[in-house]
């Protein structure tokens, strides 16, 4: 084994003297097998575990945190956003008070038929009022607070690192939801990692329980046939950001309208129309 470049940067597959190497591609996230941050029980079986300390989380995941820390996008602080006063970003007044273009829709004073004829199928975005009235999430997302409280302890993925070469698949970094909220704020970056986990199984598995699709979208196409689910696994999303986050302009990789709830802050969307050439 010769030395070289490969000895720092586990993704680098050619040596000092220009020797290629073919390295497997390693799964680096700090979550993986670690019991303590996915509630595993301790070395007694069955024996509770204190929520490890923001010290002790940084220890246990701080390659991931190192990684993060690469990713200048997502931590540099060149517009000082973070110190802009709390209202800088915010709406303006009469879009708060009027509510803007968007139409209002009551989901008990509105059917299925009526909301598919005027809506869905017109292809007309809307504000749907009253749909999570029943969800255990009201309560269990009403704040940052309720939130950590239910699922500080939880991996969440923060991003996903590409490995150079297109050697392997993208690499998941994950972290506890309560480091990750942590970690975000004291970086105070113009532009924070934002949480975009797709997985909801295991751990974030409850997550599923906190909510259930309004009558409106209870069909699932993708649902039709064995070919049709596998085809399109992963379609739900748990999104979690602090101030300034967000997603670029983007249109839906599969193509699909989506239905978005919304129970703790503040987010801006940007809707075109579908005659406007971007």
């Amino acid at each position: 084994g010769a030395a070289g470049p490969g000895d720092q940067d586990p993704f680098c597959t050619v040596t000092s003297d220009g020797e290629e190497l073919a390295v497997p591609v390693c799964t680096f996230s700090d979550s993986e097998g670690e019991g303590e941050c996915r509630g595993a029980a301790g070395p007694e079986e069955g024996e509770a575990r204190a929520p490890a300390s923001v010290d002790e989380l940084r220890a246990q995941f701080g390659q991931s945190l190192a990684r993060l820390a690469g990713v200048r996008r997502h931590n540099h602080c060149d517009r000082g956003l973070a110190v802009l006063p709390a209202d800088a970003l915010r709406p303006p007044q009469e879009l708060l008070v009027g509510n803007g273009p968007l139409p209002r829709v009551n989901v008990e004073e509105t059917s299925s038929a009526e909301f598919g004829r005027a809506f869905s199928r017109a292809r007309r975005p809307a504000m749907l009022l009253g749909a999570a009235k029943r969800w255990r999430a009201t309560q269990r997302w009403s704040s940052q607070e309720e939130l950590l409280k239910h699922y500080g302890e939880v991996p969440f993925k923060v991003s996903e690192i590409v490995a150079p070469y297109a050697c392997g698949k993208p690499l998941k970094v994950e972290l506890p939801l309560r480091l990750y909220v942590q970690h975000a704020e004291e970086v105070g970056a113009d532009f924070p990692f934002y949480v975009f986990e797709r997985d909801l199984q295991g751990p974030r598995q409850p997550l599923l329980e906190d909510f259930e699709p309004p009558a409106y979208f209870q069909d699932d196409l993708y649902d039709l046939t064995d070919y049709t689910r596998a085809f399109f696994p992963l379609y739900r999303y748990c999104v979690i950001g602090i101030e300034r986050t967000g997603s670029n302009l983007h249109v839906d990789p599969s193509c699909t309208s989506a239905w978005n709830t919304l129970l703790c802050g503040m987010k801006r969307w940007v809707l075109f129309l579908l005659v406007i050439e971007l």
